[in-house]
């Protein structure tokens, strides 16, 4: 087979960089500045996210900084331990799996892109490294890295549920915040991750020295003779590979006990396209398990991506048909028209972030907690059980120039969404 790429290609690498969207609108400043040079992209799909169609790179959005908060040491720690944990992917079959991974991600056949090892070592890291060095900049740009730690007894021992995060970017993400203390990361996917994440466990918890391949050489892992994560911080990383939606009544009671944090990232879109009805029944699930203090963290595709349609309870069908149930040929070809300019009445779309705040700052508060002793108990706040505390709709995490792996990576855009268990 042959060997693999050059190793310790720059981020922006423009012999291998793939295609990006149209030109950005030049920014209204001065004639003599400068723009910083930057490769945008469309987030790609994901086992969890639907794919994301090609759009035209934005200027560069106000509410955001222009690099990333989270230092340079930790975003490279972070590609090296997946250069590593997965350096045998970097070869040059590695563009024909991401293109088939692409294709059955459209179509959404989830079971035939993640069949065997290789696909889902594959998928991550294309996607999964950037996704963790955004991951690491939402949990520390927004001050959530001291989330549960004990001051009085002076220990952090810290229990994270990952809905959604099989991938391995949260995990990544959360094993190099700049926080000490036991943390223990339980992640539950519908896919076969775990191999993917025993990897990435092993490579954090190594030496960087050990960890030298033909791919991540000393200067790709910035840290030599170190150990790559904190020697003053523990992780115990879990799977279960489960189905989210289906999950009993106590099955989601034990995940969530203890639970100081939840994320959702780059999965709760792609959980409303299955089913809007059992996702709201799994959102309103976790108000009545997890405990007060505990946050959920939502992370997805910007702007129109995260936009669902929704129709009215009304059948189209029932005043078309004949007694029998039927109908005759003229009847069917006449109505077509009307029929979808009806349905096309009835589909109200809405933004994730809607369904979201309905959900936990108005449904939850008048129905009650799902389950739990949380909610038999009287609520603070004049009977609000969350809190929205922070939120983007746009958030960039811009990669620096300096940073180091195998293949290019592209900058990314998401929207972010905080909310506290009150």
């Amino acid at each position: 087979m042959p060997g693999p790429k050059t190793p310790g290609n720059r981020i922006r690498d423009t012999s291998t960089r793939t295609p990006t969207p149209k030109s950005r609108p030049k920014p209204k400043s001065k004639p003599s500045a400068k723009p910083t040079p930057t490769t945008t992209a469309p987030h790609p799909p994901g086992p969890n996210t639907p794919p994301s169609r090609p759009t035209t790179a934005p200027s560069r959005p106000t509410t955001a900084p222009s690099r990333s908060p989270t230092t340079t040491t930790t975003h490279q720690k972070i590609l090296t331990t997946f250069a590593t944990a997965f350096h045998t992917r970097f070869n040059d079959d590695l563009t024909t799996s991401i293109q088939t991974l692409k294709h059955h991600l459209y179509l959404r056949d989830f079971e035939a892109a993640f069949k065997d090892p290789e696909a889902l070592e594959a998928y991550s890291v294309r996607w999964s490294a950037r996704r963790g060095c955004a991951y690491a900049d939402v949990l520390g740009g927004m001050g959530l890295l001291g989330v549960g730690e004990d001051k009085d007894r002076g220990k952090g021992r810290r229990k994270v549920v990952c809905l959604g995060g099989g991938a391995g970017a949260e995990v990544v993400a959360l094993g190099f915040g700049g926080w000490k203390g036991e943390w223990d990361i339980v992640v539950v996917d519908i896919a076969p991750w775990g191999s993917v994440l025993r990897k990435l466990e092993t490579v954090m918890k190594a030496s960087s020295s050990s960890l030298v391949t033909s791919n991540t050489d000393s200067d790709c892992t910035g840290t030599a003779d170190k150990r790559l994560m904190d020697p003053a911080k523990k992780i115990n990383v879990m799977f279960q590979q489960r189905d989210i939606l289906d999950l009993s009544g106590p099955d989601f009671r034990d995940l969530c006990r203890d639970t100081k944090m939840v994320t959702l990232m780059f999965t709760l879109n792609e959980l409303y396209g299955i089913s809007i009805a059992k996702t709201t029944g799994m959102l309103l699930g976790l108000t009545g398990w997890v405990e007060r203090g505990c946050l959920l963290v939502v992370v997805d595709s910007p702007g129109s991506y995260s936009t669902l349609a929704l129709k009215n309870n009304y059948n189209n069908d029932d005043d078309e048909k004949n007694k029998d149930g039927s109908r005759s040929e003229e009847e069917s070809v006449g109505s077509g028209v009307m029929e979808k300019e009806k349905k096309q009445k009835e589909v109200k779309k809405y933004p994730m972030k809607w369904l979201l705040d309905h959900t936990f700052l108005e449904v939850a508060s008048a129905a009650g907690a799902g389950g739990g002793d949380e909610g038999t108990k009287s609520d603070a706040e004049g009977g609000k059980r969350w809190e929205k505390i922070q939120s983007e709709d746009s958030r960039w995490c811009r990669l620096r120039e300096e940073l180091r792996y195998p293949i290019a990576l592209e900058d990314m855009r998401m929207q972010v969404h905080v909310y506290r268990r009150l």
